[in-house]
């Protein structure tokens, strides 16, 4: 157990240096620990919950809540990349016809 308490002062002391706060940690933390769960369980939520102590339906609510997450940022990151290629394909158009190379 000291083992674990010795990487645990390490991973902590990297969080504190990398400008972690305690509640970004935490999640992250938690993440980890649910996806260990999950996967030893091969995704049974129930099996995964009472490995966890908690209640399926607070285990449920947690994916859901990251799948939420995970989403949002993917439809963020859509956006950015349609405003991008909007403003490429706005570069090209006003830039006309393309020639060919000169040899």
């Amino acid at each position: 157990m000291s083992d674990l308490s010795e990487q645990i002062d390490a991973i902590a002391v990297a969080a504190l240096d990398g400008g972690l706060l305690l509640a970004q940690f935490c999640e992250l933390v938690e993440a980890h620990v649910v996806d260990a769960a999950t996967k030893r369980t091969k995704g049974n939520i129930t099996a995964a919950a009472q490995l966890l102590g908690i209640h399926r339906n607070t285990l449920h609510n947690k994916l859901r809540s990251r799948s939420s997450e995970l989403l949002s940022g993917m439809q963020r990151e859509h956006r950015s990349l349609l405003r991008q290629a909007a403003k490429l394909q706005k570069t090209i158009s006003e830039r006309g016809p393309a020639r060919g190379r000169r040899r």
